[in-house]
């Protein structure tokens, strides 16, 4: 049963990376960004915000201001990220999509 999504918690924070430069480990899920930016903020340097476990969108120490600064602009920040990733996405998809009819109609396909 897929969770709806009041349930959902697509903010995933990773510890920072060991001494060997390993990928940290994951540690928690948050609903909200802001709520992930007070753990980040915990664990200082190196961790970071990934939507969905994949896309980074927070990296703590390589950003314009610590976490700790305000969580609500780590918010912002990472919502902005994710939906311009978004709209890339959709650009792209666009695209290919206008490549397929264009080869449909020099085949004479409708």
């Amino acid at each position: 049963m897929r969770k709806s999504n009041a349930e959902r918690t697509d903010w995933k924070v990773y510890k920072p990376a060991d001494v060997s430069g390993r990928r940290g480990d994951f540690s928690a899920s948050f609903k909200e960004p802001s709520d992930a930016a007070v753990m980040i903020a915990f664990y200082g340097n190196g961790a970071q915000i990934r939507y969905k476990h994949h896309t980074l969108v927070w990296n703590e120490g390589k950003e314009d201001q610590p976490a700790s600064n305000s969580y609500d602009h780590v918010a912002g920040v990472c919502i902005d990220r994710v939906n311009a990733i978004i709209r890339a996405g959709a650009e792209q998809a666009r695209r290919a999509n206008e490549v397929v009819i264009a080869a449909r109609k020099a085949r004479g396909e409708q």
